[in-house]
């Protein structure tokens, strides 16, 4: 037993779980707590302002996705002799360039957003614009991190944003009470996390013996680095389209629905959501693992894989009987007793975020072989859940319904896929 808890990969997903235990269950209190003091119409329109927030982290998570194998050079490809400084300094000064353009674009695009989504006013569109620009340097920091498998430094980051968000949450919805105030709480967060990440990444470098070297060369990278050009084009739209099969239900039920049915389905979605929580800590643990692997021309082993599979079979499992059996208490206990409507479909929530987090297992294991022609099947889901969506009778039990089956069926095309492949 002590042998098992000492094999990196299990001591790394603990770490993980911890921290994504510690920083989610922040998160969640965020939603908790603020929901009980918000009108549902109000609360539905905050899920819709965190959903853009969670699309527009594509940009954090495409660069994490780009910086962490090439970060990985180092490791496996020495004669290289770049230094991790030189490498840092290049991607960051290409990136803020990227996303000062990135936030000009989302300001002069709001009116628009706000006419089509219903939202009260712009104020909410803004903060998440601002918030976007900090998590997208985060991205270069993680990165770093996790390609020198500082699951513990990413996940103080992670803990660190998730207990401001809730501190400056709390506050702004006992003065204001407004969607649009609240989400100025990830402005606050999403800064302090850069300077926090910055920190750790120098502590990290001095820790291990890394003796940077300087450097006057423009370019000092013996690869090119474009956000949006070659190869890394790639990742961009890998990257994008699984965040949006993520979290597009939500924006789609707010376009389509009235406001206060997509207010309750922004609860009910968020419980669903947390078995995907759980279950992402093991998933961030196998992506820098698959990466590592695929760099040094190792194929996954066949012990990783079932661990994988099995933590994240298990963590569903007992988190869907949870929401079978004891839905109505679940959500009474977690939000308030107008929010039990609906509480009947709770556990079919819970299976969707199941196949969801398999999907995202499977198709992080594309990306740590350069598949990326699993973003057609990415694809696909999105164009498969808009076309339902605008036909489908509103319900929440077909909703939650048409979810799960889609959401098993990308899994499966994804798994097909890797089997064929290897």
């Amino acid at each position: 037993m002590r042998a098992f808890f000492r094999h990196k990969l299990v001591a790394n997903s603990l770490i993980s779980m911890s921290g994504t235990l510690l920083a989610g269950g922040l998160g969640y209190l965020f939603h908790f707590w603020i929901s009980k003091k918000m009108e549902v119409i109000q609360y539905g329109e905050l899920q819709t302002l965190l959903a853009f927030f969670a699309i527009l982290s594509v940009c954090s998570s495409s660069i994490t996705y780009i910086v962490l194998p090439l970060r990985s050079v180092l490791e496996h490809q020495p004669e290289h002799n770049i230094s991790w400084l030189s490498m840092y300094r290049s991607i960051y000064h290409k990136t803020i360039r990227f996303a000062s353009w990135l936030i000009l674009f989302l300001l002069l695009l709001s009116p628009l957003l706000v006419f089509y989504f219903h939202f009260g006013d712009a104020a909410g569109l803004w903060a998440v614009a601002g918030a976007t620009f900090f998590t997208i340097l985060i991205g270069i920091d993680k990165g770093f991190l996790l390609a020198s498998r500082r699951f513990a430094e990413v996940s103080i980051v992670n803990t660190v944003t998730a207990a401001i968000k809730l501190l400056v949450g709390v506050a702004l919805v006992y003065l204001v009470g407004t969607a649009s105030a609240v989400a100025y709480s990830l402005i606050f967060s999403a800064f302090l996390a850069w300077w926090l990440a910055i920190i750790l990444l120098k502590k990290t470098a001095v820790s291990g013996g890394t003796e940077p070297a300087e450097t006057s060369e423009e370019n000092p990278l013996p690869f090119s680095f474009n956000i949006l050009a070659g190869p890394n084009a790639k990742v961009w739209i890998f990257s994008s389209l699984l965040l949006f099969v993520t979290n597009i239900d939500v924006l789609l039920v707010k376009s389509l629905a009235a406001s206060e049915f997509a207010g309750y389905y922004a609860a009910l979605s968020l419980l669903g959501k947390l078995v995907f929580w759980l279950n992402s800590a093991v998933i961030l643990v196998m992506l820098p693992e698959s990466v590592s692997q695929t760099q040094a021309h190792r194929k996954m082993n066949r012990s990783t894989l079932l661990f994988a599979y099995g933590t994240i079979v298990g963590i569903s499992g007992c988190m869907i009987l949870l929401y079978l059996f004891f839905p109505v208490q679940i959500i009474s206990l977690l939000f308030t007793i107008q929010y039990v409507s609906y509480a009947d479909t709770l556990w079919l929530f819970g299976l969707g975020a199941l196949f969801l987090s398999l999907f995202n297992l499977e198709a992080n294991f594309a990306f740590a072989r350069r598949d990326f022609w699993v973003s057609g099947i990415c694809a696909g889901l999105i164009v498969a859940l808009f076309g339902i969506f605008h036909v489908l009778t509103f319900s929440m039990f077909s909703i939650a319904g048409v979810l799960a089956i889609v959401f098993a069926g990308g899994f499966l095309l994804m798994l097909a896929r890797r089997l064929w492949k290897t």
